[in-house]
């Protein structure tokens, strides 16, 4: 239930599945594509970047309280799971550029490969965060969606991996998941 008492919708427990899922995907898949070009050491740091990120959105979301109330909490996370699409893609490209000079500038080349992941992960961490806050007295069911979503992302990026390259992954369903959850956000608004 939202802070004003009213059960979240099917859209927005859609949406709250499918920015979960995005994030999961991209952890696997990203550790997969880091593994196979940096190096599978490398691929353990992206656990830490996205625990940094989703962690920090949380904190901006819980500093923000204004952007918890029932009125304002699909918009929010529409805008959210838009900007971690948009991130995402942007960030995937960025790397890709950034790729070569890896070996020439070690630590400055990793650093900016890593930069180009970490609002992906701060951008969804918030739309959850929202979505979750927003679920006060249906935590429980909010929280199971969430826990689902992330079970098929996962399930998902496995199954594509074996088809497509890591970066196709990214374009295709990564990026495609974050902008079905912010339509799914849209839904809800309307609604109201």
């Amino acid at each position: 239930m939202t802070a004003s008492g009213r059960p979240l919708s099917r859209s927005s427990l859609l949406g709250l599945a499918a920015i979960s899922a995005s994030i999961l995907c991209a952890q696997i898949v990203l550790s997969r594509l880091f593994a196979a070009t940096l190096g599978y050491y490398f691929a353990f740091m992206l656990i830490s970047l996205a625990m940094l990120g989703l962690a920090s959105g949380a904190l901006i979301v819980h500093q923000k309280p204004d952007a918890l109330t029932p009125e304002r909490m699909s918009r929010r996370a529409s805008g959210l799971a838009v900007a971690a699409g948009v991130a995402i893609y942007a960030g995937t490209l960025i790397a890709i550029q950034i790729y070569p000079y890896v070996r020439t500038a070690r630590f400055l080349g990793l650093s900016l490969v890593f930069c180009c992941f970490f609002p992906f992960f701060l951008f969804a961490g918030m739309a959850v965060t929202v979505m979750l806050c927003g679920a006060r007295e249906g935590f429980y069911q909010a929280y199971a969606v969430d826990l689902i979503g992330a079970a098929a992302g996962s399930l998902l990026a496995v199954l594509l991996l074996g088809w497509m390259s890591p970066v196709a992954v990214v374009f295709q369903a990564v990026a495609v998941l974050s902008f079905l959850a912010a339509i799914s956000f849209t839904i809800e608004t309307g609604d109201r």
